[in-house]
């Protein structure tokens, strides 16, 4: 932020140079206490006067424009070492007006539709790495391209059925550390392979477990159902994933005397 210019004149000229932090701040405490546009304007103005600092305040119509090309630095933990992964993804649905108007007139309404979050999420919940995709995208593709842009060994993998493909096998392989662990829950009617090599016969190992005790059994052996509820979940809904700071928010609205769930990354 930086000194108020003086002239109420002035404050709508000025907007466009307000600094980087100061949007990425004022987004933040958005994102954090749930706030409207106008609302941020007002609690950060606030803030700012009872500490009785002379800055400018963004206005919200700033605010709504930075957001969509604002570029916020990752937050990075510390590695000590080889690294335990989960990979899921989650649907983000865009409703709003689009989606009513479509419903009462009962016009077409192709053009909205899901897009998945791809969450690489390492133990102590940091996500590593992420890629928004449309609704059609393969996983286990996806999967791969996280995979690339893990700069640390993985010592063990959890994830779903949808990564169970030997080229995800072979690319934790790749990324993994010579003794990788990794629990992929086999198809429904899948069959021990040959050849396996590698991380391959890992999967080999699982299917010939759920053989003689059964998936259920298998999976509280192997801790699959961990999966499920470790952290590469966004908490709850699978709306809202953080990176340490702000990446993607979600926010409940009543939409037409209903609620509604619109997600930004």
């Amino acid at each position: 932020m930086r000194p108020h210019p003086g002239s109420p004149a002035d404050k709508g000229a000025t907007q466009s140079g307000v600094e980087h932090l100061a949007i990425m701040t004022a987004l933040t405490l958005r994102t954090v206490d749930h706030l409207a546009l106008r609302q941020t304007e007002g609690f950060v103005a606030s803030r700012i006067g009872l500490m009785g600092l002379e800055l400018e305040t963004p206005d919200h119509t700033t605010l709504s424009r930075r957001s969509g090309t604002l570029e916020v630095p990752k937050f990075v933990g510390r590695h000590d070492g080889p690294v335990h992964l989960l990979i899921d993804s989650t649907g983000l649905k865009i409703v709003g007006d689009g989606e009513w108007h479509a419903y009462k007139h009962r016009s077409s309404n192709k053009r909205r539709s899901w897009r998945k979050l791809h969450l690489a999420v390492r133990d102590g919940g940091f996500i590593e790495a992420s890629v928004l995709t449309d609704s059609g995208a393969d996983d286990s593709t996806v999967g791969e391209v996280l995979l690339e842009k893990i700069v640390v060994p993985v010592a063990s993998f959890r994830g779903d059925g949808a990564y169970d493909s030997r080229a995800f096998y072979a690319a934790l392989g790749r990324a993994g550390t010579p003794d990788i662990d990794i629990v992929i829950p086999p198809r429904r009617k899948a069959s021990p392979s040959r050849p396996a090599e590698g991380t391959w016969q890992q999967r080999n190992e699982a299917i010939g477990r759920i053989e003689q005790v059964g998936r259920r059994q298998w999976r509280k052996e192997s801790g699959a159902h961990q999966q499920a509820r470790g952290p590469s979940r966004p908490a709850g809904t699978g709306c809202s994933a953080t990176n340490g700071s702000l990446a993607t928010a979600c926010e409940h609205e009543p939409s037409r005397g209903r609620r509604g769930r619109r997600c930004s990354a």
